[in-house]
């Protein structure tokens, strides 16, 4: 694939930079790039934040201009997602999964990968309880339903219990039930998250 001199004199000045964070000249005969296929064994072992950040990017911009097929080996899974089309796991030299990084993340039981999904989760539970706790409007005045969902909502203890000590002026045992529910809440919530948000690829 033809590129202009420009171009081709911008990704000579990008090899340059790399190869000086890489270990000097002498890397820079690993990083020509003059065939279509280039194997890179652990690119951006031992180089801090920034130039790992820097590798990446001349990568992605080397492998797009100049149309080549890159296979790297890595131990970092972050480099791995985000530089890869596809990704082998290998264990003991044997295959253990080939595929895209997204259908990979896809594939582990039980998790869920998307950033947004578990804030977006939390705020629709937020909206959801917080009526029934008695905030906005007093818990007898509520439906049957509503008060079953008011008895399990941990916003109706902590709102019982910030009323209790701001407006009643009252000590901590009037309140040593609304503190129990919260704790013993508060672990399950945290053990439950911790098995269906855990870190996967």
């Amino acid at each position: 694939m033809r590129v202009s001199r420009r171009r081709s004199l911008r990704l000579h000045h990008d090899l340059a930079q790399v190869a000086e964070r890489l270990g000097g000249p002498a890397a820079a005969g690993g990083l020509t790039f003059k065939h279509v296929f280039h194997f890179l064994d652990e690119p951006t072992t031992g180089l801090d934040p920034v130039s790992r950040t820097a590798v990446w990017d001349m990568l992605r911009r080397i492998k797009a201009e100049r149309n080549l097929t890159l296979l790297l080996t890595t131990h970092y899974m972050d480099e791995a997602d985000k530089l890869c089309d596809r990704i082998a796991i290998v264990d003991h030299g044997e295959l253990k999964a080939l595929d895209s990084p997204l259908q990979l993340k896809a594939a582990v039981p039980g998790s869920m990968n998307d950033p947004l999904l578990p804030r977006a989760m939390f705020g629709v539970l937020n909206t959801v309880l917080y009526f029934p706790s008695g905030a906005v409007y007093p818990q007898y005045a509520f439906p049957d339903w509503m008060r079953v969902i008011a008895a399990v909502d941990p916003f109706t203890y902590a709102v019982h219990a910030l009323e209790c000590l701001l407006l009643k002026n009252t000590g901590f045992a009037a309140i040593s039930f609304d503190l129990a529910f919260l704790s013993v809440f508060s672990v399950v919530a945290m053990l439950l998250a911790a098995r269906l948000f855990r870190r996967t690829l």
